[in-house]
């Protein structure tokens, strides 16, 4: 059977404006952590190993949080199809709690365990490298923050953040790392602060009443 393309609720180039900036964005989360290895390469090789191993399972927390954070759009798109703004609110309230409450809960994990943990699995790891479980809430909430966006229709406003959360990454580890000799505190930290500006960023775009989904 014959379809007629103005009975599609996107055409291709909407599809491609919708998909190009989401692909990018989830390319930048993985980004931040090989940016991190390719600056503490210069700090010798005992550092670029505890890097490198520990942002194996920061990645693994990274795809746990964008497949939270897809369900999570499904969820919210669901209402805004069925033109049920009350309901989409109540939905992205709902994921956003439930996704702080998983993220803390790893990052507790993480925390008072994490010497047991990696050294089970890889043996001797920097100390200041453990540390960057201290991002996943924030990550967490980002990445929830920016599955809301999308539900919406738009993903570039996301993607946006993501570029600047990752030139701010890049200029906190030169500044860090090299200008204050911290070495791989200094990466942690930028990290750290990098994904707390992507969520506070994100959930000030998020109260803006303008917005088909509101999270106050």
């Amino acid at each position: 059977f014959n379809i007629d393309k103005n009975d599609l609720m996107f055409n291709n180039k909407v599809l491609f404006a919708l998909l190009i900036p989401i692909v990018i964005e989830q390319l930048l989360n993985s980004f931040m952590g090989m940016v991190d290895t390719m600056m503490v390469s210069n700090l010798g090789s005992q550092a670029i190993s505890g890097v490198s191993l520990v942002d194996s399972v920061n990645n693994l927390i990274v795809q746990l949080f964008s497949a939270m954070a897809t369900g999570a759009a499904i969820i919210c798109s669901h209402y805004i199809g069925m033109k049920d703004k009350k309901g989409a609110n109540k939905a992205a309230r709902q994921v956003v709690l439930t996704v702080a409450v998983i993220a803390i809960v790893i990052t507790i994990i993480g925390l008072l365990f994490r010497r047991p943990i990696l050294s089970f699995i890889f043996g001797k790891v920097e100390q200041d490298v453990m540390d960057t479980a201290l991002s996943y809430p924030f990550l967490a909430l980002f990445s929830a923050g920016s599955a809301i966006f999308r539900s919406c229709g738009n993903s570039r406003y996301p993607m946006v953040v993501s570029i600047i959360s990752n030139l701010i990454n890049v200029t906190g580890n030169a500044i860090l790392m090299f200008g204050l000799n911290m070495g791989v505190a200094g990466a942690a930290i930028s990290t750290l602060v990098s994904r707390i500006f992507c969520m506070v960023v994100i959930f000030i775009a998020l109260s803006k009443p303008k917005l088909e989904i509101v999270v106050s």
